[in-house]
């Protein structure tokens, strides 16, 4: 199974309780299984990751490779998921 991590996932995580000089071993763990393909980072996404941090930064210009998802974006796929998993008529407040 493939995870993809969104951008709050890491930016909440290095601004609250796992800093990268806090919690190390956080950090790792996720390189790891980026490593061995257990989780990714869509390309959009990851662009939007913005860190106040140049230690996060640097580690995020590091990781990118072995982070960013390399799928090709299936436009039908995204769609049925939209208009099956989440319905036609959602309103903005949904």
């Amino acid at each position: 199974m493939l995870y993809l991590l969104d951008a709050n996932t890491l930016i909440n995580a290095h601004d609250t309780y796992y800093g990268m000089d806090c919690v190390p071993e956080f950090w790792s763990c996720l390189e790891f299984h980026a490593r061995k393909n257990i989780c990714r980072i869509p390309p959009m996404i990851y662009h939007e990751i913005n860190p106040k941090s140049k230690e996060f930064r640097q580690w995020l210009d590091r990781n990118k490779e072995v982070f960013t998802l390399k799928e090709v974006e299936n436009s039908a796929l995204i769609r049925s998921v939209i208009t099956q998993g989440y319905g036609n008529e959602i309103t903005d407040v949904q």
